[in-house]
């Protein structure tokens, strides 16, 4: 669930056959709701949804590849989604995604590997960068927030010793 530009909020929901499907309020704090409309088939994840600096919203899931997918609304508040692009990697969690200090959203994963990767757009609703390990053998998936020094922490579960590990950025922007 998130809140759309416009104050509605907005529903996204997975089906078995691992299609999304998004609802809308018809008005901002309505009991009532638009139909239903399909957005993608093919997920493994739960989608989750981030905040691009302009407003528009960005869902990102896990496809049945292991790949990382994403689709934003093509400005905020739209009813209309961007076409599918892969981030590409061997995921094997729901991402957890946050909106550094200066708006830039930025993912975190559990791969293949077991390790935390990381990824971030180069600056704020731009492209995105490369997948990059920030090591580790997790047990589960991360989370991340952003805390009150503009700094970034990411948060995991050790697989190894089932502590709860913390990773936190070096200054704004940079792990």
């Amino acid at each position: 669930m998130a809140r759309n530009a416009d104050g509605r909020l907005i529903v996204f929901v997975g089906d078995s056959d691992g299609r999304f499907w998004w609802t809308i309020q018809n008005t901002a704090g309505a009991d009532s709701w638009s139909p239903w409309w399909c957005l993608l088939g093919g997920t493994v994840s739960a989608p989750v949804v981030g905040t691009n600096a302009d407003g528009s919203l960005v869902l990102f899931a896990v496809n049945s590849d292991t790949s990382l997918w994403f689709s934003s609304q093509t400005s905020p508040g739209s009813y209309n989604w961007s076409n599918w692009t892969t981030l590409r990697g061997q995921i094997t969690n729901a991402p957890t995604v946050v909106a550094n200090a200066d708006k830039r959203l930025e993912l975190f994963v559990r791969g293949a590997d077991g390790a935390l990767w990381h990824n971030w757009q180069t600056s704020p609703g731009g492209s995105w960068a490369n997948w990059t390990s920030l090591h580790g053998v997790l047990a589960g998936g991360p989370a991340a927030a952003l805390n009150a020094s503009g700094l970034l922490d990411a948060f995991v579960g050790g697989y190894y010793d089932g502590s709860l590990w913390e990773i936190t950025q070096s200054s704004p922007g940079t792990f």
